[in-house]
């Protein structure tokens, strides 16, 4: 329980969000109110002087809440929360790791029918290139929340939209680099129509290494995020819990 519990109940009817926004509000507001509390303390100030003086250096105003609420009730943290909601059933993190596991195996068909990376091309590059950049940031999140047990309010959601802006950008490359090497396919055949067979079918196999591998790494990576979502959304449920006991 917060020693801030009645003021933090106060705020909660202002703040129009639904949960788990509302709570997100309020463990941030809260943790501005400890820290400032804990710093007055420090300099020599009682507890009642320490927490008077906490509260009049947050703002509370009908405005600094509805800034509040616009940046945590964004399209994009509402998309977050609804998907977190869900982050916890086995079965859909089995249904994804069923699928994670079949994007693996026909990676492995790929490989086994054609060498992949000289199949694939030069598009693979950027592509793998975004899935390390997504992974390292899955493994400092991972370290974040699991080994150093960083809980923080303000950091909570650190690293996830990052993680998903890249995933979504592998996909986006595996794809654009279908399309541009089908046009350059196309002019080669213009060029040399009597290469047309040999030339589509090199298309062809380039085009399913990458976009098998582009949808496997996107898949493994959004697995990780979807992971994480849904140990921030649990952290944020026991400070609901902690914050404002039933």
């Amino acid at each position: 329980m917060s020693r801030f519990e009645a003021v933090l109940r106060e705020i909660s009817g202002r703040v129009n969000l639904p949960q788990p926004a509302r709570t997100r509000v309020l463990a941030e507001i809260a943790g501005d109110l400890d820290d400032f509390f804990q710093a007055f303390l420090e300099r020599g100030a009682s507890e009642e002087d320490a927490e008077r003086q906490a509260l009049g250096h947050i703002d509370l105003s009908d405005e600094a809440l509805r800034d509040l609420a616009r940046v945590h009730g964004n399209w994009f943290r509402r998309l977050s929360d609804s998907i977190a909601e869900r982050a916890g059933s086995r079965w859909e993190l089995t249904l994804v790791g069923l699928l994670v596991l079949l994007a693996v195996f026909l990676s492995g068909a790929v490989v086994q029918a054609v060498p992949i990376c000289r199949a694939a091309g030069a598009w693979l590059i950027p592509v793998a290139c975004a899935a390390v950049a997504t992974l390292g940031i899955g493994a400092w999140k991972a370290h974040v929340l699991w080994l150093r047990g960083d809980h923080r309010p303000k950091g909570l959601h650190a690293g996830l939209g990052a993680m998903l802006g890249l995933s979504v950008l592998q996909l986006f490359l595996a794809f654009a680099g279908v399309w541009v090497t089908a046009w350059a396919a196309l002019r080669a055949v213009g060029l040399e129509p009597a290469q047309a067979g040999i030339t589509t079918m090199h298309w062809l196999l380039g085009a399913l290494a990458l976009l098998v591998m582009g949808m496997s790494l996107a898949l493994v990576c959004g697995l990780a995020w979807f992971i994480l979502l849904g140990k921030v959304a649990s952290i944020e449920r026991a400070e609901a819990a902690a914050l404002l006991p039933d």
